[in-house]
């Protein structure tokens, strides 16, 4: 698909997958919702139709200058008049409001099987995207039961695969509860020793892809395991670091970006968990001129094959780009709760999709 252009994977109309972020939340909202739907998604619209340009933002607003003056649709939104907006400006983002308030209206129908969707594949296919009408009628959300562990005497409940992230987070604490807390994870020696079971993550996470693609199983219960997490300590020394060979990693591990995060709990005690992500700034870099979607570059996210030198590890093949497959990501979206002994039957789930996750409980 990308002939080895890792740029071709990273930005542009090729980085963009099927988008799932509204299906994911309208799910969210179905099963757990009490409010009415219109009146969650307006104040988006409303947004979107003017906004100022904070310091932070303009800071990637300059940083990504060239892509943004690059496409038709994202210049129109961020540098309406030649260059980019400056902070304090006015940022009005019209077709995305007038898509928000359809959505608002019409629920997802209107984005994945109406005339929402059917603009939005005519913007990607005109920039050389390969998205469909029949990709974004075929996206279904996935719900899986969450990873839940007790580690430290606390039940903590977070995300399964196909992100890294919980697994991950699991395995690191169990390392770390080796050495006792507070007082083996305090000061300079307690940063040495997150950083190499950091490194441990890092190593066994490129082992794992999407479970309806590829057997996870056994890697894992690895990474849940306490007894695995012990042999691991016995080669984190607290006097020196080692090469990449020293932490088992077999496969080239992707560059991840930053992601936004909330957690929410309400007066009735429910929780939310959610980590909704653009991969880097401004994703894609592309912006539907019809919807005023930004698009993200989710592709990324995905292994491809590459020519590799004796000092570079492969790419893992459990993660290459396949039809109807999610990629890896680290989302760690996660609930924290005391462990008791008596426990309600409201049951936790997590909902997974491209572009977030959240977990209720």
């Amino acid at each position: 698909m990308y002939g080895g252009n890792a740029t071709l994977k990273a930005r542009g109309a090729l980085s963009i997958a099927v988008p799932g972020e509204i299906a994911g939340l309208y799910e969210a909202w179905r099963r757990h919702g009490k409010l009415p739907w219109k009146r969650l998604v307006l104040p988006a619209a409303r947004l979107a139709t003017a906004f100022r340009i904070s310091p932070y933002l303009r800071m990637q607003m300059e940083a990504t200058r060239d892509g943004i003056l690059a496409n038709r649709g994202i210049r129109a939104v961020y540098a309406p008049g030649g260059d980019i907006l400056r902070a304090g400006e006015v940022c009005r983002n019209a077709q995305l409001a007038k898509t928000l308030r359809a959505v608002a209206e019409h629920g997802p129908g209107v984005f994945y099987s109406g005339t929402v969707g059917v603009r939005l594949v005519a913007d990607v296919r005109e920039v050389g995207g390969i998205l469909t009408a029949e990709d974004l009628k075929r996206y279904k959300v996935k719900v899986r039961r969450p990873l839940t562990e007790n580690v430290m005497g606390l039940e903590v409940v977070t995300m399964p695969p196909p992100s890294t992230g919980g697994a991950g987070m699991l395995l690191v604490l169990n390392i770390l509860a080796q050495y006792g807390l507070p007082s083996g994870f305090a000061g300079s020696l307690g940063i040495h020793r997150l950083i190499e079971s950091l490194k441990h993550y890092m190593a066994v996470k490129m082992n794992l892809g999407d479970p309806d693609f590829v057997n996870v199983t056994e890697v894992l219960s690895d990474m849940m395991s306490p007894k695995f997490a012990a042999e691991l300590k016995k080669t984190i020394y607290d006097n020196t670091t080692f090469d990449p060979k020293h932490y088992g990693g077999r496969w080239n591990i992707l560059q991840d970006h930053g992601t936004s995060h909330l957690s929410v709990v309400d007066s009735e005690r429910n929780a939310v968990s959610m980590t909704s992500t653009v991969n880097s700034y401004f994703g894609s870099l592309i912006v539907s001129p019809s919807t005023g979607i930004l698009l993200n570059n989710e592709m990324d996210d995905f292994s491809m094959t590459a020519n590799t030198t004796p000092s570079s590890p492969p790419p893992t093949p459990a993660n290459f780009v396949s039809p109807l497959k999610r990629p890896l990501s680290s989302m760690t979206p996660t609930i924290v709760l005391k462990v008791t002994a008596a426990r309600n039957g409201t049951g936790t789930v997590c909902i997974c999709l491209k572009n977030c996750c959240l977990l209720f409980f």
